[in-house]
């Protein structure tokens, strides 16, 4: 990547399965890499993030998938799909505690026009 941009989808603490509000991803990005910093997760608890992507903010498609989390971890994971107008980060907790703090991270690089 020769000029790294990247957009914070989240960065505190998540309650819950949820998913964050939609964010416009610039135009003409290539080489995506989705980054889980997961700093803190309940005891007894399963998580699965992943960064889904929207031509529309309404329609959401997985793009990119973190293995499933029961410890606080780091993961870098390649999109193998371009990305679309949209992107936002899914939890999904399965048992334990529904809560932990995490950071997810989209970095990009632009080609060019």
């Amino acid at each position: 990547m020769a000029s790294v941009n990247q957009l914070v989808l989240v960065d505190g603490a998540i309650s819950g399965n949820t998913d964050t509000a939609g964010v416009s991803l610039e135009s003409l990005q290539v080489d995506q890499i989705g980054t889980l910093v997961l700093s803190a997760l309940g005891a007894g608890t399963s998580l699965v993030v992943k960064i889904q992507r929207s031509v529309d903010n309404v329609t959401w498609f997985d793009w990119i998938t973190f293995a499933a989390k029961t410890s606080a971890v780091n993961e870098l994971v390649a999109a193998t799909t371009a990305g679309l107008s949209y992107v936002r980060a899914s939890f999904a907790f399965t048992g334990g505690t529904t809560t932990c703090t995490a950071k997810v991270v989209l970095s990009y690089d632009k080609k060019s026009k």
